[in-house]
């Protein structure tokens, strides 16, 4: 299942035409063995294929604060020198304040 970013949440998808709708959904991303999982982000998904649309000012916001939140993980280990890495850390949405003025 792939997230396209889009302008605006579409009322039909992009793909196949099917009907949308406004929900919420996880999002994974990694860099290296870093993962940051952000919970809860509004999506616009098909009923008819299931592929999902993050909106474009939502996209940009959530890749620059997951971006500074890896930045800071890589960081604290580095600094730290932890021998052993956090696999992955959830975030919810709500959590990153840009978000929220966003959504």
């Amino acid at each position: 299942m792939a997230i396209a970013s889009v302008p605006t949440d579409p009322t039909t998808c992009v793909l196949c035409g099917g009907a949308t709708r406004r929900t919420r959904t996880s999002l994974t991303f990694e860099r290296g063995d870093l993962r940051v999982i952000v919970e809860n982000v509004p999506v616009t998904r098909c009923d008819a294929c299931d592929e999902q649309y993050v909106a474009g000012p939502i996209g940009l916001v959530l890749s620059d604060d997951v971006d500074r939140i890896l930045g800071a993980l890589e960081t604290t280990l580095t600094e730290t020198g932890a021998l052993t890495r956090p696999r992955s850390l959830v975030v919810q949405a709500s959590e990153i304040e840009d978000l929220a003025v966003a959504v």
